[in-house]
């Protein structure tokens, strides 16, 4: 069955969007390396401990002590096969290219060489049915005038993983461009005034700095998603996104979509990113039926009971109603759903958060009803209310979401980037840290 599954992996050819296929429980994941990557393994561990526990999922490492390519397709059966892992993270090259005691080129560099082996590496990997992510190198220090012949192959060699990435239909961790843009940011803060290197050390090994950048952007190669989806977005992917927005929440969700559309190039299905505005009458124990299934969505967020905490003639229990209507409504879609909790709201009228007000204990009644019957209908949680919460109380009960005194919506810039992170996470976007 396993390699029934890697002929059909290695027949059909995909575009990689940067998130592999999702792990299932138990499944280990393995990082083969020259061991300059270990310092960002071990962030990257961190950051995603509690979701691994959670799934079972075990992160190994294997450190090469030649490091070259070539010596790991000679110990690919003892020292990754044998082992079976789900998914196997390649970061070698580097020790390909260069002497790093000496600090310089070897005296013969064949690249050519150098991606055959990476792609005879590659071939037994994925005809064993495992999932490959190739890394690229990362820096090798961080100043233009220091380094250069060394830069410039391995610049050479990065162009020639991301192109046998393509070639192979594997998702390329293009870790040296993703640090490339991390050093032009911090030169564009002033970090480098007196020349002191920041994301890197003795040149090739990363700093604790470094490490810690460069780690939430290896999240979406680890084949775990933290919440979301859990797999990859398609061409013909319709997502809509059933919540109360302005337009500058509008506007983020317009920029995701070109995110979520740049890795298909000029294909012409692409996936769409859209607001939609829904008006479900929760008090009176309607839900928006045909609102939602109308847009057939193949994933969708819908947010309930916004306006709920201020409304002066609510019934729970006909909300309660309008609850489980909404999440049949929802089971209907055959698609990935989420049901999503209104904010922590301030006093109406006011930015003032008072959590012995009517305005807060109705939101917080709202939130435990819709987890409830999203509990009882087996569909997912984004759990707005409890996250703007604990936001607010931890920052001196900042103002996050409220109504005005004419009834209409005040959103926080906090608020927005809240919402925005969690609708990041449903996508598999990356998420800034």
């Amino acid at each position: 069955m396993r390699l029934l599954s890697a002929l059909v992996f290695l027949l059909v050819f995909h575009v990689g969007i940067g998130a592999v296929e999702p792990l299932e429980n138990k499944s280990e994941i393995l990082v083969y390396s020259d061991g300059l990557i270990e310092p960002v393994i071990k962030e990257l561990g961190a950051i995603m401990g509690e979701e691994f526990k959670k799934r079972k999922i075990k992160l190994s490492t294997k450190k090469d002590k030649k490091g070259t390519i070539a010596n790991a397709l000679e110990s690919c059966e003892r020292f990754i096969l044998k082992k079976e892992p789900a998914l196997v993270i390649l970061s070698l090259g580097i020790t390909d290219v260069v002497d790093l005691k000496k600090e310089q080129l070897l005296p013969e560099v064949d690249l050519t060489t150098t991606m055959k082996n990476l792609d005879a590496l590659m071939m037994k990997i994925q005809t064993a049915g495992i999932q490959v992510v190739l890394c690229t190198p990362g820096l090798y220090g961080e100043f233009d005038d220091q380094h250069q012949e060394i830069n410039a192959k391995l610049d050479e060699l990065s162009d020639m993983i991301r192109q046998l990435a393509k070639e192979r239909s594997a998702d390329c961790c293009d870790l040296r461009a993703e640090a490339k843009a991390l050093l032009e940011k911090m030169r564009g803060e002033g970090k480098y005034k007196k020349k002191r290197p920041y994301l890197t050390k003795d040149p090739e090994d990363w700093s604790k700095v470094g490490a810690k950048l460069i780690a939430p952007y290896m999240k979406r190669f680890s084949g775990v998603v933290q919440s979301g989806i859990g797999r990859k977005i398609k061409e013909d992917d319709y997502i809509t996104f059933m919540v109360q927005f302005d337009y500058d929440i509008k506007t983020a969700i317009l920029k995701m979509e070109q995110e979520v559309q740049a890795p298909f190039g000029d294909q012409p299905k692409k996936p769409r990113l859209k607001p939609v505005r829904v008006i479900g009458k929760y008090y009176s124990g309607e839900a928006p039926v045909n609102e939602i299934l109308n847009q057939k969505p193949t994933v969708a967020v819908v947010q309930a009971g916004m306006t709920i905490a201020t409304h002066s003639t609510i019934t729970f229990d006909k909300f309660i109603v309008g609850c489980d209507q909404l999440m049949e409504t929802l089971l209907k879609l055959k698609s990935d759903v989420f049901v999503m909790t209104p904010p922590m709201p301030a006093v109406k009228g006011t930015k003032t958060v008072d959590r012995t007000s009517l305005e807060y204990t109705k939101s917080k009644q709202t939130a435990e009803f819709i987890r409830k019957s999203a509990e009882k209908h087996g569909i997912p949680v984004i759990d707005m209310f409890a996250i703007t919460d604990e936001y607010s109380k931890a920052n001196n009960n900042e103002f996050i979401y409220g109504r005005a005194a004419n009834g209409g919506t005040e959103f926080s810039e906090t608020y927005r980037m809240l919402l925005i992170k969690e609708l990041r996470k449903v996508v598999g976007l990356p998420i800034a840290e």
